[in-house]
């Protein structure tokens, strides 16, 4: 069964610098791992923690691995991590992308 099955998927994307993002799903912070045509493969940020997601091209959440996370959930991160980028982007005066 899915880890997250029975959980809000509610997705949310945090552009970066390079013109990646990352991905925000049930207070977990993921970054896109490799693409293919009809996927995108993401891993825990968090070091040591094997923990991944997969969502379509059109980012639609699809599936996860079957370990969980072998750590806390981080809304801080989070919350931290998108308001260090808003700044960013206001300095900047950029838009980013997904690449």
């Amino acid at each position: 069964m899915d880890a997250f099955a029975n959980t809000n998927n509610n997705i949310s994307f945090i552009p970066l610098n390079n013109g990646q993002r990352l991905l925000a799903m049930n207070e977990y912070l993921y970054g896109c791992n490799k693409k293919s045509v009809q996927k995108k493969y993401w891993k825990c940020i968090v070091n040591g923690c094997t923990m991944h997601i997969h969502t379509d091209d059109n980012d639609i959440y699809l599936c996860s691995g079957k370990v969980d996370h072998d750590h806390e959930p981080n809304s801080d991160l989070i919350r931290t991590t998108r308001l260090r980028q808003q700044m960013k982007q206001r300095v900047g005066g950029s838009e980013y992308e997904c690449k």
